[in-house]
This record gives structure tokens, C-alpha cells and sequence, in this order.
């Protein structure tokens, strides 16, 4: 088949007459009048008069039966002349008739006569067999729905609405296999504009018997296609139903089933889908909330336009709960994209809520603003998704933001950014520059690895250099990481390859470590398998004990010998690693002066020589005292938690901003009423409500837990509440978490408290605002345990047990990181 464009300069008047009409448009066409203009394909002569006979006309959209004697096509207009091809007889004499608005139909697919042609443009399989044609009048508007998955059809069957017969060219939907019964049955929904199509039913490899076809109808809303797509307005929720309200189709017609975001792929169920879009202003972040509001989940899918082929993002709803979805414009000029709701079932009737709010995009999403980051430092790293997406490196396709790295003359440093949730990878990139074409080196997740390869960087060089790196999320809308860049290191070999040469490193600040496989292993301590070592030393005071904590940073294990002099023939602690989690041991003086331990760190195995990580020796934490502040929280300035009655906890919410603990980046929190809170990350931390306190760390409490008052309480439904708040601007917020008139368990005690977190500082206050009983033991901390700890239940600070007068109003509890 062959079509023509061109474009008409002057009215064309159709006349019936018996004149032969010109070679190039031959008798029983179809001429399709649009906007669209080719001149390239013109080879109409503009000043004849065109003998059009049977002719069908479409004009902006509107079909013509046939045209009459001194009916115009108007001026300007672009003509799509499509060549007429042999009717097959299915086409002259169908099947059968469809009437609306319902219809069912029983037939016997038999074998087609040759040449029908017709095949179906969605077919997993070879469909061009025996097929059934039958016609349909359109007289309004209207969506459509035909099905064939019941118990009556016995065959594998596709289904294709087109405008011509055996024409594909004008087909406007397809389906095959969406009903994902395992017997290939279909379910085709679309919206038709007014005018008569053709409906195949095609049998699978010479497939026939009975089948079985219903029609039904629906009044579709206006954005059931992508063309009557409904804006969303900025920080105004939109309301939306898929009953009986949209199609299964893609933007721009047909049933589709790419972008599926469901484990069924190409054969999950499909129901209609609704349109939406949004405008991007320049350098603009959007932060799309969809709602279901009903048990049913939702498939939500981003578009960059109604003419797109492929879906630039898709998430689906889980367990019926809000799923957000960052889109983004990095671009000096506005963008619009197009977000398609669709349900989980091809009968779904979910209603929704869309809520969207805007804010700036950070300037490194440009890689000349990239943000600098200094050796021996580390920056958190939120939502990727957000940022520019050039250049076009391997891996993801997710947008990056950038950062500088200097090194000074003759030194180097690894840069790493472990991920921080277990749904999101993340990759780093070196550029070559800005701007950057293209990617120099990737480093990225091994498959469940939570932490990545690294980038070594290095200067020889007798000058600075600076380094671009970008740092880019997997396929999740939002994803969290830490860019880790390590204490500059010389180019040489490293000097603390003996004993005698041991690096100092300071109490309570973290220290990278890489180990070496020329360094020497420790004399007398333990028979050595491992590789050999790189050593450090470090001093503690006097009559002090202080923790030493290790963790690795990449998949190598690593050990630890700790020596109290370079000539010692014992250890006085060794530990190793063989997974992420921390370990370590106590260092203790018991000496009136100062004593010096010398630690050496290495390799498990010779055969992988080389293991990087995290030591500190110290706490992570500093406590201190400040006075008592507590915020105001009221009705309209807070979110009251759906928190009440005894052990109860809340699911998993986001923060307002990313939390590290213990060094772990979380981004997520839990609310017990039973005066603690939890930090969910990486580990993927369980909200529980486990109300027998205990001292920490210990594996019989919570993970990542935020003990502000871990006791047996209870939130009265009537006079108590728990209460989040969200206070000042970015980057000084800080988010508050208000226990109001807690019960203490078999008492009459009340006791309201609020726990804070700071955004830059990474600071955690526990404030204690009012007492009923001033002076109570038991308010005060007799049966109550106030500390932090971490995720994997090792590492813990508690200010208090079970110690009366533990807390009091007046006074505030302090933990600062040691960073």
C-alpha cells in the first residue's frame, strides 16, 4: 500500500461526473484531510478537478461517507491519498455486525480464503490464519471493550480495531494475551471517534473452533486518550477514577503493552488509563504523589510526550499506598510530561489522588555547578533522578548530579557511593570533563551488593587537578547514597607498611583504611594466613576505655590484631569482618598516663590482598546537655500520626530529609507508642513496638533505634496523641516527633516528650516537655531506657536504664556525630 501527502494551495472542489480521474489517485480511495503538510510526496496537479468515486473523507477528525457535488476541501489542507488494494471477501461480506452498546457473538473460526492479509500489529506469536471480521458503527464518542476470555473461546486469539479492512496501516488498537489466563484469550480496550471500523478476531498458527466475543461500552472521560490529558496544578490535589473512564492504549492510540510495571509482563491484566500532564518550569523538580483510594493498586507511567513509543519511568503502588515520582527539568526551557494511570486489574475501578508540589533543582544537577567535595569527606546524596541526564554514560538512564574532586600534586583517592536503599543502585561516573560527552570510568553495585566498586583517583602529576565525577540512581523515582571520598593518599607506596611506621589516628573521628599487600604482618600475635598489613596507632588516656569499630566498605573481608607494643608476642584483641555489619572489641588504660596501641589491619586471603574500610576508635556519637525547648505543635501546624491505644507502631514513612545514624544514611521512620522511634535504610529495618526496654546495644531491641523514652506506654485515644512536625527551611529543618500525654502503663502518670533531628548539623535531641507528677521516679527514668542504637545491634549508646532521675524538664539530651 501507498500513500500520498500533498498540499493543496487552492480550494478543490469534488465533482461526480464521468471524467476519468488522474493517474496518481486512483477510483475507491480513502483521502484523509489533516494539518500535516509534505511537500515532498506532492504529485497532485492543483489546478485540476478530481473525479473521486466512493471516496471516504476525513477532515480534522471527522470521517464523510462520500463526497457530494461542489463539497470544498479547504484551503492549506494537507491530503493523505491512500492507494486502494484488492478487497478480500471477508471484507465485502464480514462476519457479522456489532451493534452498541453491547453485544455478544458465538462463532466458528474456521480457515480464511489466501490473501486476507490482515495479521495484528501486538502478536507474540504468527497470526495471519484464520481470522473473522466484523463491522462496527460508531455513531458518538464512545470507549469500547471486546473480550474473549471466557470459558467459550478454545483457542489462542488476538483482536485488532482498524478504520480499513485489510489495512493494517490503519489500525487503531490491538490486543493479544492480556488477560493472562495461560490460554492466550484477549481483552481489547480502546476509545473510538465516530465513524465505521472493521473488528478482527485472528486464531494463533492455524488456530480454529469456537470463540466466544463480548462487547461492552463506556462514556470515556475526557482524558481517557493522551490528547484530552488533564494538568495538574502545583500543590493542589486532583482527583480521578478509572471507572469505565479510560483505555489500555498508549498515547497516540492502540493497546500497548510496554512499560508494564508488574511481574505478569506482556500477559497481566490491563485496565483503562487516564491522562494526566505536568509543567516543568527550568532547573524545576516535581514531586508527583499518587494516591489509590480504594484496596486496588495503581500502574503509574511517565511519558515524554503523546507521541512516545516507551514509558520514561514506571512504579506501581504497593499494598494500596502512596508511591512518589520525581520528574525533573534540568533544561534552560519548560517541559511537559504526560503521566498515564492505569489499574491492576482489566476491570478496575480505582479511584485516585494526584498531588504535586515543586521545588528548585539543586544547581550540580549541571555539571559546570558540580558541588566540591573534599578529600577525606563524604556528602550525602539524595534522588539522583532529579539531576541532568548527559552524558550518556553505561548504566542507568536516571539523571545525575555532579561533583569536583581536587587532589593536590602526587596523590590519590578512592571515591565510592555505597547505596543506602535496598530497592535503588547507584552508579559513579568520571567524566572527562565539562562538558562531558562522555564517561572515563563507572564504578557500580555487583547484584545485591550493597557496596560498590571503586574509583581510584590519581595525580602524578606536580600540579592540583580536579576531578568530575557524577553520581547517578537505578531505576527507583527516589534513591539515597553517600559519596565517600577517601584521606589523600600519596601516589607512592604507602609508609605505614611497619609497625614502626603506624599512622596516628585521633579518637572518635572515622579513619578509611586501605590495607597493602607489601606492608608487614604483626610479630607473635596469632598464626597468620592473611595477606600482609598496613598499620596505625593510636593513644588513649589515662584510666579510659574506649570502643574500637571497623566496618568494611567493599566486598573484601578484612582482620584486625590489636598489639600494646611493636615487639609484643600477644594480641590484646582480635576481630575480623566478613560482612557489613561492624565489629570490634575495647581498648582500655588502665594506667595514670597515657598508653599507646598499635593496630594492624589486613586482608583475609593472599589471594585478595587488598581490603578498604571504615575505623574508629571512639564513639560516633558525643552527649551532651542543653536546655529544654520544646516546639509548639498544634492541629495546623503538625501531621497527627493514626497512632493510639498500647504497643502499637506506624508503617514505614519517608523523612523529610535523609538521617544518617551510626553513619548509615536512613530515609525512612517508625513511631512506637511505646516512646521510641526507628530509622529505616539500607537494612530495610522491620517497624516494630517491643515495649520490655533493655540496655543498649543489644540484639533484643529495635534496630536503628531512637530510644527518647523506651518504656511500656500507651496513647490514650481521647487525651493523648503523636504528632510530626517539619520546622524551618532547607538546609537547617528539623523534623519533630511529639509523644503528648503518654500513659505510663498501670499508672495514672502522663509524661509528653519530643524527639528532633536536625538536617545539616545531623544532630539528635531528646527534650522532655511536661511531667503530671513533677519529681516521679517513674517519669523521670526508674523503668525506662534512653539511648540510640544501630542496625545491626552492636553498636549502642545509652544514657540510662532504668535509672531513676535520669531526665528531668529542665534539660535536653544531645548526640552529635563524631565527623
Amino acid at each position: 500500500m501507498k500513500v500520498h501527502r500533498t498540499t493543496w494551495s487552492l480550494a478543490i472542489t469534488a465533482l461526480l461526473c464521468a471524467c476519468q480521474p488522474p493517474a496518481n489517485i486512483p477510483p475507491d480511495t480513502l483521502v484523509e484531510v489533516d494539518s500535516a503538510t509534505d511537500d515532498s510526496a506532492s504529485n497532485v496537479d492543483t489546478t485540476n478537478t478530481i473525479d473521486i468515486v466512493d471516496a471516504a473523507v476525513t477532515l480534522d477528525s471527522t470521517t464523510v461517507d462520500s463526497i457530494e457535488p461542489g463539497d470544498t476541501l479547504s484551503r492549506e489542507a494537507s491530503v493523505d491519498v491512500v492507494e486502494d488494494v484488492p478487497l478480500h471477501p471477508l471484507c465485502t461480506t464480514p462476519t457479522g455486525t456489532l451493534t452498541l452498546p453491547t453485544q455478544v457473538v458465538t462463532a466458528m473460526l474456521g480457515p480464511t480464503p489466501a490473501g486476507f492479509g490482515a495479521r495484528v500489529s501486538c502478536s507474540e506469536w504468527f497470526f495471519n490464519s484464520n481470522e473473522a471480521v466484523y463491522t462496527l458503527d460508531v455513531p458518538t464518542r464512545t470507549g469500547v471493550m471486546f473480550a474473549t476470555n471466557n470459558g467459550s473461546t478454545q483457542f489462542d486469539t488476538a483482536i485488532s480495531v482498524r478504520r480499513q479492512c485489510n489495512a493494517i496501516s490503519t489500525e487503531i488498537a490491538c490486543n493479544d494475551n492480556a488477560f493472562g489466563d495461560g490460554m492466550g484469550r484477549s481483552v481489547l480496550r480502546t476509545v473510538l471517534e465516530p465513524g465505521r471500523y472493521s473488528v478482527v478476531v485472528d486464531g494463533r498458527d492455524n488456530a480454529a473452533g469456537i470463540f466466544l466475543m463480548e462487547m461492552t461500552s463506556f462514556a470515556p472521560a475526557p482524558n481517557a486518550t493522551c490528547g484530552g490529558a488533564i494538568a495538574i496544578p502545583l500543590a493542589t490535589p486532583v482527583t480521578g477514577t478509572l471507572r469505565g473512564a479510560g483505555t489500555n492504549a498508549a498515547p497516540g492510540g492502540g493497546t500497548s503493552d510496554y512499560c508494564n510495571t508488574d511481574d505478569s509482563a506482556r500477559h497481566g491484566f490491563r485496565s483503562g488509563q487516564v491522562f494526566y500532564r505536568v509543567e516543568l518550569p527550568p532547573f524545576t523538580l516535581i514531586d508527583l504523589q499518587v494516591t489509590p483510594n480504594a484496596t486496588e493498586d495503581l500502574h503509574v507511567r511517565v511519558y515524554n510526550d503523546c507521541a512516545a513509543t516507551s514509558c520514561a519511568r514506571a512504579v506501581r503502588t504497593a499494598t494500596s499506598s502512596s508511591v512518589r515520582v520525581a520528574l525533573s527539568n534540568s533544561e534552560r526551557v519548560a517541559q511537559t510530561r504526560i503521566i498515564g494511570i492505569s489499574g491492576t486489574s482489566y476491570s478496575a475501578t480505582t479511584p485516585f489522588t494526584l498531588f504535586a508540589t515543586s521545588t528548585p533543582l539543586p544547581a550540580n544537577v549541571r555539571c559546570d555547578q558540580a558541588m566540591p567535595v573534599a578529600p577525606g569527606t563524604e556528602v550525602s546524596v539524595e534522588g539522583t533522578l532529579d539531576g541532568s541526564n548527559a552524558p550518556r554514560c553505561a548504566g542507568y538512564t536516571g539523571g545525575k548530579k555532579f561533583y569536583s574532586v581536587t587532589l593536590p600534586a602526587r596523590t590519590a583517592v578512592d571515591a565510592w557511593l555505597p547505596r543506602e536503599r535496598n530497592a535503588s543502585l547507584m552508579m559513579l561516573h568520571q567524566l572527562d570533563g565539562c562538558p562531558a560527552t562522555t564517561c572515563t570510568a563507572t564504578a557500580r553495585h555487583g547484584s545485591g551488593d550493597a557496596y560498590p566498586e571503586r574509583l581510584t583517583l590519581e595525580n602524578p602529576s606536580d600540579a592540583p587537578r580536579t576531578f568530575i565525577l557524577a553520581a547517578e540512581a537505578g531505576p527507583s523515582s527516589y534513591s539515597y547514597g553517600v559519596l565517600r571520598v577517601s584521606q589523600t593518599r600519596s601516589t607512592e607506596p604507602p609508609t605505614n607498611i611497619s609497625c614502626a611506621l603506624a599512622t596516628p589516628v585521633a579518637l572518635h573521628r572515622p579513619r578509611y583504611f586501605t590495607t597493602s599487600n607489601v606492608g608487614s604482618p604483626p610479630v607473635g600475635c596469632e598464626p597468620l594466613r592473611e595477606a600482609n598489613v598496613t598499620w596505625y596507632s593510636v593513644t588513649v588516656p589515662p584510666m579510659t576505655t574506649v570502643p574500637i569499630t571497623a566496618r568494611r566498605e567493599d566486598s573484601a573481608n578484612f582482620f584486625i590484631r590489636v598489639l600494646d607494643s611493636c615487639a609484643a608476642t600477644s594480641c590484646v584483641a582480635s576481630f575480623g569482618s566478613n560482612s557489613p555489619a561492624p565489629v570490634g572489641a575495647r581498648l582500655q588504660n588502665t594506667t595514670a598516663v597515657p598508653k599507646t596501641f598499635w593496630i594492624a589491619v589486613g586482608a583475609f586471603v593472599t589471594s585478595a590482598p587488598v581490603a578498604r574500610g571504615e575505623l574508629l576508635v571512639g564513639d560516633f556519637y558525643t552527649k551532651t546537655t542543653t536546655a529544654s525547648a520544646c516546639d509548639t505543635l498544634t492541629p495546623a501546624s503538625s501531621t497527627t500520626l493514626m497512632l493510639s491505644g498500647d504497643d502499637a507502631t506506624t508503617g514505614a514513612n519517608p523523612l523529610p530529609f535523609a538521617v544518617p545514624l551510626f553513619g548509615r544514611l536512613a530515609t525512612q521512620h517508625s513511631v512506637s507508642t511505646n516512646g521510641f522511634a526507628q530509622l529505616i535504610g539500607p537494612e530495610s529495618t522491620r517497624p516494630e513496638s517491643n515495649y520490655q526496654n533493655d540496655a543498649l546495644p543489644t540484639t533484643r531491641a529495635p534496630a536503628n533505634m531512637l530510644a527518647l523514652f523506651w518504656d511500656d506506654l500507651a496513647i490514650p485515644p481521647a487525651t493523648g496523641v503523636v504528632r510530626t512536625s517539619v520546622i524551618g527551611a532547607a538546609p537547617r529543618r528539623r523534623f519533630v516527633i511529639e509523644w503528648s500525654n503518654a500513659e505510663i502503663r498501670a499508672t495514672s502518670e502522663r509524661l509528653t516528650a519530643q524527639l528532633k533531628l536536625f538536617e545539616s548539623t545531623h544532630e539528635i535531641e531528646f527534650h522532655y516537655c511536661a511531667h503530671s507528677v513533677a519529681g516521679s521516679p517513674t517519669l523521670t527514668g526508674q523503668s525506662a531506657t534512653i539511648g540510640l542504637q544501630d542496625a545491626s545491634m552492636l553498636l549502642g549508646i545509652t544514657h540510662s536504664n532504668n535509672m531513676a532521675n535520669a531526665i528531668n524538664t529542665m534539660t535536653a539530651l544531645r548526640f552529635t556525630p563524631n565527623r
